[in-house]
């Protein structure tokens, strides 16, 4: 997923690093590898402790591919993307507290004309406000329908700020998110990124969008056991005008992937 390149000064550029007394800035625009042990086929059930390891874990089967695409990705044809066997995908709709995607709109609403699964993320950034970071969001997503999937949260940036409010911040966005569309958001991460964070256990409950690039299986932070969502790399895709695009895979069937959408409204009573 990407931050935009028109991003207002004073948002941040982002830190992705291993822990240390000053924030370290990240130039790179995607998530890298992290080694991780052999991978295991049978997660465990329960969340696991900040000080375990980060784990390989396999999918559960063939999966079902999709794609993500940002205010990078313009004239995208979607009836050629479904016909590249790509079955739902994630529009950028926000990032930080002021920008919105220009192309949003038009993706929706084509991506729902297509018959294709539609999922909406916002780029986070924890130096701005959450309460309006999270308001900007709902704005311009609209109503969620019934087989729309959950709203994303795209954490990728520390903006240099101590990781005590960046975590506060996500929480009061996730929860902002969650009361007004009653659907549990998923949180996109990377391995590296999440381990800066001190692996904090508090965001057990949210489905995992993993972002790990060149592996077999992804390596997972705790408190995670397993994943939703696994961004595996890039690449071409037919109906994309770029040579290369974010290439998802949702872990389970079409099925499955359908009801996982429809169900997010029983995540709260």
């Amino acid at each position: 997923m990407a931050a935009s390149a028109c991003q207002p000064v004073g948002q941040g550029t982002g830190a992705i690093a291993s822990p240390s007394p000053e924030p370290v800035t990240s130039t790179a625009p995607r998530p890298t590898p992290t080694p991780t042990p052999t991978p295991t086929a049978t997660p465990t059930s329960s969340p696991r402790p900040p000080s375990a390891i980060n784990e390989n874990v396999c999918g559960s089967g063939p999966g079902v591919a999709g794609i993500d695409v940002s205010d990078y990705n313009s004239g995208t044809v979607w009836s050629t993307v479904q016909g590249d066997g790509k079955s739902f995908s994630f529009v950028k709709a926000t990032e930080g507290a002021g920008f919105k995607n220009v192309y949003f709109a038009s993706d929706w609403a084509k991506l729902k004309s297509v018959g294709m699964i539609r999922g909406a993320y916002h780029y986070f950034h924890p130096s701005a406000d959450p309460v309006q970071q999270a308001n900007l969001f709902l704005s311009t997503i609209g109503t969620l329908e019934s087989r729309d999937l959950p709203p994303v949260l795209d954490w990728e940036e520390t903006d240099g700020v101590a990781l005590s409010v960046v975590i506060q911040n996500a929480l009061v966005w996730l929860a902002q998110v969650e009361t007004a569309t009653r659907k549990l958001p998923v949180i996109y991460v990377s391995p590296s990124f999440y381990n800066h964070l001190g692996n904090p256990a508090q965001f057990s409950k949210y489905p995992l969008f993993i972002a790990n690039y060149e592996v077999s299986c992804p390596a997972l932070p705790p408190p995670w056991n397993n994943w939703t969502f696994w961004q595996q790399g890039s690449g071409p895709v037919s109906g994309v005008q770029a040579t290369a695009v974010d290439l998802d895979l949702f872990n389970g069937s079409l099925g499955q992937l359908q009801a996982f959408a429809s169900s997010g409204a029983a995540a709260l009573p």
